[in-house]
C-alpha cells in the first residue's frame, strides 16, 4: 500500500511566526509621538523650501514679504550676529521709495541699491559688534538732541515729518531708530577710538620711532617721506610759509617758541600724531612767517577698525544679487 506523506497545515501561531517582524523604527512612527515627529519633519522641509525660495526671489516678491514677516530668516550674517530679512526689506523699501520720489528706478538701479544696502548693513553690524565689545552706548537724550538739530536744519518739525514720510516712508520714531541712533553711536565710537591709548598704540609707536631717528641726526624730510609712504598718506612734508597768527591756538605755544631747525615733541592732535620742524622764521610787523616741515601719522579710525575686523570675520550674504 502506498502511503502519502501529508504536511501539517500551519496553525495561526505558525503563520505569526513566519511573518516578517516589524522594525522598532516602524513601531515608533506608528505611535502618537512618532506621528508628531513626522509632522515636525514635514514642517521643517516646507520651511527650508520656503527659505531657499525667498533667497532666489526679488525683494519685491510677495512670497518674500510673506515669509520674512513670519520667519526670522537672515539676510546677512557677520560671525554669530545676523540681520534679519525683515530689517533688510525696511531699508530696501526706504531707498526705493527715495529714488522713486526723484525718478523711476529701473532693474539695474535696484541691483545697485541691493548691493549698497547689504554692504551698509554689514558695516553697521560691525560697528555694533565693536561698540558692544568696547562697552560704548548712547542714551536717549543725546539721540534726541541730535535729532532736533537735524529737524531744525530742515525747517522745523512739521516740514521734516512730511519730508521723511514722502522720501523714505518712515515716521519720526523710525527715522530716529534707523538713521539718528546709528549715526550718534558711530560718532561716539569714533571719538573713543581716536582717544584710546591702547587702540592708538601702534600709530604712536610709529611716530615715536620717527621722532627718535630725527633727534639722533637723521634728515627730517627723508624720515617724514618714508613714514608717509609707509602709512600710505599723501601729506606734504614741506608746508611752506605759514603766518603765526593763522596757526591753531594749541600749536602757537608749541611752534612759536621753536628756534630754526628745532623739532617739536610728538604732538597728539585730535585725529593725528604730528611732528614739526621750523626751517626759517621771518618777522613781518606784529606777525611772523614760519617755514615749517611736518611729519604726520593719522590715527587709527573706526573705519580702520571695521576693515581690520572684516579681514577675519565670517560674513555671509544670503541676498540674491
Amino acid at each position: 500500500m502506498k502511503i502519502e506523506h501529508l504536511e501539517p497545515e500551519p496553525t495561526n501561531e505558525n503563520e505569526t511566526n513566519l511573518q516578517k517582524p516589524k522594525s522598532s523604527l516602524s513601531n515608533f512612527f506608528s505611535t502618537k509621538r512618532g506621528k508628531q515627529v513626522i509632522g515636525i519633519i514635514v514642517v521643517l522641509v516646507v520651511v527650508i523650501g520656503l527659505v531657499f525660495s525667498v533667497y532666489k526671489r526679488s525683494p519685491d516678491d510677495k512670497l518674500v514679504r510673506f515669509v520674512s514677516a513670519i520667519i526670522p530668516i537672515p539676510a546677512i550674517s557677520v560671525d554669530s550676529h545676523s540681520v534679519r530679512m525683515s530689517e533688510y526689506l525696511v531699508e530696501y523699501d526706504a531707498l526705493i521709495n527715495y529714488f522713486n520720489s526723484i525718478g523711476e528706478v529701473d532693474e539695474i538701479q535696484k541691483d545697485q541699491i541691493k548691493d549698497t544696502i547689504v554692504e551698509t548693513l554689514i558695516n553697521k553690524e560691525v560697528v555694533n559688534i565693536l561698540t558692544e565689545e568696547h562697552g560704548i552706548s548712547v542714551d536717549d537724550e543725546i539721540v534726541e538732541a541730535y535729532y532736533n538739530e537735524v529737524v531744525l536744519g530742515q525747517g522745523g518739525q512739521e516740514s521734516f515729518e512730511t519730508e521723511a514720510q514722502e522720501m523714505f516712508g518712515w515716521t519720526n520714531e523710525e527715522f530716529k531708530e534707523r538713521i539718528v541712533e546709528p549715526i550718534v553711536l558711530a560718532l561716539k565710537m569714533s571719538s573713543y577710538v581716536l582717544s584710546n591709548v591702547e587702540i592708538q598704540s601702534g600709530k604712536r609707536s610709529t611716530v615715536d620711532n620717527a621722532h627718535e631717528r630725527i633727534m639722533n641726526g637723521e634728515d627730517f624730510v627723508l624720515v617724514a617721506k618714508e613714514v608717509h609712504t609707509q602709512e600710505q598718506v599723501m601729506f606734504e612734508t614741506d608746508l611752506g610759509f605759514i603766518k603765526m597768527s593763522e596757526l591753531p591756538e594749541e600749536l602757537v605755544h608749541v611752534i612759536g617758541v621753536l628756534q630754526e631747525d628745532e623739532v617739536t615733541d610728538v604732538i597728539d592732535m585730535s585725529d593725528a600724531f604730528v611732528i614739526f620742524q621750523l626751517k626759517e622764521r621771518i618777522k613781518t610787523g606784529d606777525d611772523s612767517q614760519l617755514h615749517l616741515y611736518s611729519l604726520t601719522v593719522p590715527k587709527k579710525t573706526l573705519e580702520d577698525m571695521a576693515k581690520e575686523y572684516l579681514l577675519t570675520a565670517k560674513v555671509k550674504r544670503y541676498i540674491k544679487s
